[in-house]
């Protein structure tokens, strides 16, 4: 049984997928972080007027984040959970790792696309390995239900 988990998701069907999974796990689990990873945010430079239009440009992508996760964040509570969220800025590796360091997660569950060699090395799958080997967490890999391949 993993109490928490974590579900970063990047605005992709195949990352949403983790959270119809999380709602399948919903007796097995007490909460769920969702976690939206951007990309790091202008580098601010001393100039004239510029500081300010990277704090404003910071805080419009991070409230459409939010906004981006509310309906998921309704979803898991629904079924019962606690549900935190958060916008993160940075490369999405060390940031998922250090989330789950820092929130003590048992799981993480990531929407992979499919079986192909393109498929795989997209979508949030593609950091399994290398964050399986960064954390001590368990690692779950997802497929939207329409991309499994049909039982033979």
């Amino acid at each position: 049984m993993h109490t928490k988990v974590l579900i970063p998701l990047d605005g992709s069907e195949s990352a949403e997928a983790a959270v119809d999974e999380a709602v399948a796990f919903a007796s097995s689990v007490k909460s769920v972080h969702l976690i939206s990873v951007e990309a790091s945010s202008v580098r601010m430079r001393q100039l004239e007027g510029f500081a300010f239009y990277a704090e404003r440009y910071t805080a419009v992508r991070r409230q459409a984040g939010l906004d981006y996760l509310l309906p998921f964040k309704e979803k898991l509570e629904a079924a019962g959970l606690e549900v935190s969220v958060s916008v993160e800025f940075g490369d999405s590796l060390p940031v998922i790792a250090e989330s789950v360091r820092r929130d003590r997660i048992g799981l993480v569950i990531l929407g992979g696309s499919g079986s192909g060699w393109l498929e795989r090395h997209t979508g949030m799958a593609r950091y399994a390995r290398r964050l399986a080997r960064k954390v001590g967490a368990t690692i779950l890999t997802v497929q939207p239900k329409d991309k499994l391949a049909p039982a033979a």
